[in-house]
């Protein structure tokens, strides 16, 4: 015979408490304003890499070979974003006098 155990929720209140505090800053006028800058910030890239990458979780084990495989990924990303840039007529131009040898003077 199986014993079934009730089921219990546990709670951090100490975490609750947090969530509370942060809520109230969130609905303010500057929370708000704050909120929405973070689309401005890198959560894009790392959910670029998740999504169009697919880059879910990390193939290598070990802190160095997680960093050296997340710089790849990184690199790999930048490329992306350079030949989108480069694909632009209106960047081309520039591109190209970027790319023109330079002469020492």
């Amino acid at each position: 015979m199986h014993h079934i155990k009730e089921k219990t929720n546990l709670r951090d209140w100490k975490l609750e408490g947090y969530k509370k505090i942060m809520r109230a800053k969130l609905n303010t006028r500057e929370g708000k304003q704050k909120y929405l800058e973070r689309t401005s910030d890198v959560e894009p890239v790392f959910g670029n890499i998740k999504h169009n990458q697919k880059m879910e979780n990390f193939l290598c084990r070990g802190k160095p070979m997680v960093k050296t495989e997340f710089g790849l990924t990184a690199i790999a990303h930048n490329f992306v974003k350079i030949a989108n840039w480069i694909k632009k007529d209106n960047n081309r131009k520039q591109f190209e006098i970027l790319m023109r040898p330079r002469v020492n003077a």
